[in-house]
């Protein structure tokens, strides 16, 4: 095996301009290959953190005259039905108990649900209807792709769970009452601070006036036949990816036989994007690593084509196929290998270098490095050494000695 390798070193160093430019090639295409399929992994990454929670959130309710439902109730009637009641706009809904929502996040494809509450309300210093709001501050997640979100606030603060007696106001409907922060609104007789003005934009579960959940239950409680009891009319819901928000949806349904789910569509683009984002990496690795090995045959090809009298010679005086053929080989991977791992390296500090701190530039790829992506191209140079030399080779040893040395 030495004795090869002294060799395959001897025979390298005997045609230097063409092992520089097999060594060359490998350099370049590994080097290539390394750097942009890292920059499209990292890209991918950034990129599908944003779409895994694109359109992710959905509301579920059981609308009034399902009576499939066996959860749901409509015992707590309005005082003035005509007037007031639970709605998920446009349909008027039934109660859900909240500890149905223990069971919705065991679900493994949701990230996290709670208990919304959407009243139409009439207030008389307003002097039309309107919607409330009760919202659990706490559940971030699932309140914030349905509802509303701190960064929603235009004027004023957010509330905290802890809030008492204090609202946000939805901009349009602020405007329309000349209701500010500090301002006083009267719900069902008791009267509330504005302590923040919002534009949430749109969002399934979308109200005038926001309330905490425990305040929400309070007011509303007011305005039925009967107090409500750890009860919401709309589940707020979100998924733990796009990819699996179908099966998000369904898993609800079959807790909720009869619920009707409003949820954006925009996740089935996210989907598909996320998958062509993949398939687009694989193709341009693929397209590199051909392209590479093709290279690579060609000039082995030619190299064969240079010393077709070497090998007539060397077949003449008794070598075997076999000793060509892990000669050449062995030549071709110590090429390709020489080539292959100095372009790891060389992108490997490409990647890694602080483009923003020398040129004030911020490249964008190295934040993070893939290392599959290292061991997928040094792989690269080893496969591509044994097929551009060994089939080469395969098909210069089908030709006689006597024919290969006549030619010259």
């Amino acid at each position: 095996m030495l004795e090869l390798l002294k060799s395959a070193k001897r025979e390298s160093f005997r045609r230097k301009e063409r092992t520089f430019a097999n060594i060359a090639g490998h350099f370049f295409a590994v080097a290539l290959l390394v750097i942009l399929a890292n920059m499209l992994t990292v890209s991918a990454k950034s990129k599908n953190i944003i779409l895994n929670n694109l359109g992710t959130h959905f509301l579920v309710y059981v609308p009034e005259g399902i009576e499939s439902s066996p959860v749901a109730s409509t015992t707590k009637i309005p005082l003035k039905p005509l007037e007031e009641g639970f709605f998920s706009d446009p349909s008027r809904t039934k109660l859900l108990p909240l500890n149905i929502l223990e069971k919705i996040k065991k679900i493994p494809e949701i990230k996290d649900a709670s208990g919304f509450l959407l009243f139409k309300i009439k207030s008389p210093q307003i002097g039309f209807t309107f919607l409330i709001g009760g919202f659990d501050p706490a559940s971030v997640i699932s309140v914030s792709g349905n509802s509303i979100q701190k960064s929603d606030i235009i004027s004023g603060e957010f509330l905290l769970s802890n809030d008492r007696g204090l609202v946000l106001l939805e901009e349009s409907f602020a405007v329309s009452t000349g209701l500010k922060p500090g301002s006083s609104i009267n719900l069902a007789g008791k009267d509330f601070i504005v302590k923040g003005i919002l534009r949430p934009g749109i969002r399934p579960a979308k109200a005038g006036v926001y309330l905490t959940f425990a305040d929400a239950e309070n007011v509303i409680s007011n305005r039925l036949t009967a107090p409500l009891a750890s009860e919401a009319n709309i589940i707020l819901v979100e998924a733990s990816s796009a990819e699996t928000h179908n099966i998000a949806m369904d898993e609800v349904k079959k807790i909720l036989p009869g619920c009707v789910i409003d949820t954006y569509n925009c996740f089935v683009q996210a989907s598909k994007v996320m998958g062509a984002d993949e398939k687009t990496l694989w193709l341009l690795v693929a397209i590199v690593f051909i392209t590479a090995m093709l290279f690579s045959m060609k000039s082995q090809m030619a190299l064969l084509v240079e010393r077709r009298r070497d090998i007539g010679i060397l077949r003449a005086i008794g070598w075997t196929d076999a000793n060509i053929i892990s000669q050449i080989l062995a030549e071709s991977l110590l090429q390709s290998l020489t080539g292959g791992i100095s372009g790891c390296l060389s992108a490997l500090f490409i990647i890694l270098m602080p483009f923003e701190f020398v040129i004030n530039f911020n490249a964008g790829w190295n934040s993070d490095v893939t290392p599959i992506i290292l061991i997928a191209g040094f792989c690269m140079t080893c496969i591509s050494g044994v097929v551009s030399g060994g089939i080469p080779v395969m098909l210069a040893i089908r030709e006689p000695p006597a024919d290969m040395l006549r030619k010259f």
